[in-house]
């Protein structure tokens, strides 16, 4: 098993890391990793369950949807040392505010700290912004949590909450 799991890290890193080794920062490593999310190409699932792929199943695709692409891109920055989280959310909390009920279209994204201030990388969108600085409003579960209950917008966050905590054991040797 151990071995197994060595071989499968061995090849990704062939396959699909980024090139430390070539860059002299860690904002050349993070746009680098970023580029690379960005070129999967989006590939919105039909209705339904939403599969969530593991990066190896992104990078074999070259497609996913906005989990996909996150997960892959934190898989990325990860395995050059830079700590992040893919967030599940919503993107615009203005709006979502303002609405009285009915379901709500979630996103992800990838977050990381720099210099006291964290930052959003939206690699479907292809943006990156200073959280704070951000015209979209990118809000996390714990917001929608709230917003659920004041304004009966339909999430379920628990089943929401288990499926991502399923999702990093499945793929622990990855992360």
């Amino acid at each position: 098993m151990k071995k197994t799991i060595i071989n499968i890290l061995l090849t990704t890193s062939l396959i699909s890391g980024c090139s430390t080794f070539q860059l002299n920062s860690k904002e050349e490593i993070i746009i680098d990793c970023f580029n690379k999310a960005c070129k999967i190409e989006y590939d919105q699932e039909l209705l339904g369950e939403d599969y969530w792929k593991s990066p190896l199943e992104t990078i074999k695709d070259k497609k996913g949807d906005c989990e996909d692409k996150a997960f892959y891109l934190e898989y990325l920055l990860k395995r050059n040392r830079i700590e992040c989280k893919t967030i599940i959310g919503a993107v615009n909390y203005l709006e979502l505010k303002n609405r009285k009920n009915g379901p709500i279209e979630l996103h992800a994204w990838v977050e990381y700290k720099y210099n006291d201030a964290v930052y959003v990388l939206d690699p479907t969108s292809g943006k990156k912004y200073n959280k704070h600085d951000s015209p979209l409003n990118y809000v996390d579960l714990s917001i929608l949590k709230k917003l659920e209950k004041e304004k009966e917008i339909i999430l379920d966050y628990e089943k929401l909450e288990e499926k991502i905590k399923k999702y990093y054991k499945d793929n622990f040797y990855l992360f």
